[in-house]
């Protein structure tokens, strides 16, 4: 099995015997449905509650808990949903 780098980058990671399968959640999404929507980072943290830390693990792709995404739907309103915030991808297979 090959080495996989940047784990810190990686949503899920499954690893058997033969493969591992690194699967990649993205908040790109998010930064900019926020931004189409007149919410800044600042108001996340400022006026919403929402911790640097976890504004951050978002930039960076990091994991982060379903609570603080409720929370960011919530602020956005009615009729937005995961898949306005983040997209899923099948990044990357390696078999050993």
């Amino acid at each position: 099995m090959g080495t996989i780098n940047n784990l810190h980058n990686w949503g899920i990671i499954k690893v058997t015997k033969r493969e591992a399968i690194c699967i990649m959640i993205t908040f790109t999404k998010l930064f900019e449905t926020l931004k189409e929507n007149g919410i800044s980072q600042y108001s996340l943290y400022n006026t919403y509650g929402i911790s640097r830390a976890q504004i951050q693990r978002l930039k960076e792709n990091q994991s982060v808990t379903t609570h603080t995404l409720n929370m960011i739907l919530n602020i956005l309103g009615e009729g937005f949903t995961l898949d306005d915030i983040a997209e899923f991808t099948v990044d990357k297979q390696e078999e050993g």
